[in-house]
């Protein structure tokens, strides 16, 4: 096998691990963004990939002598920690018995 046909299995494995994790998140910031909650999800996309994705993809570089890899893999690092962020925001909104009944007047109007 090519070097070059490794490395973008190698990718591309990388790339389908954290793709659940990037939709989980983008749905759940839609949901979000639909019932007008907008501050705290930006929040946690800022948090997730600058300091979650692009520290670990920093230190991985810079400690760990493993390529380009290093960047995939802090990517992916950030996904999964948007995913479960807005996630955990989702689930703290809808467990609001207020915010619930707001959310369900929403949709029926």
């Amino acid at each position: 096998m090519s070097p070059v046909v490794f490395k973008a299995i190698l990718f591309l494995s990388v790339l389908a691990g954290y793709q659940p994790f990037q939709f989980l998140g983008t749905v759940t910031a839609g949901v979000l963004r639909g019932i007008k909650d907008t501050q705290i999800p930006m929040m946690v996309s800022l948090l997730s990939y600058w300091g979650v994705g692009f520290s670990v993809a920093l230190m991985l570089t810079a400690f760990m002598d493993i390529g380009a890899i290093a960047i995939w893999l802090g990517l992916a690092a950030g996904a999964a920690a948007f995913g479960m962020g807005m996630t955990a925001r989702f689930m703290r909104f809808w467990k609001s018995s207020d915010e619930k009944r707001s959310f369900e007047s929403k949709l029926s109007s």
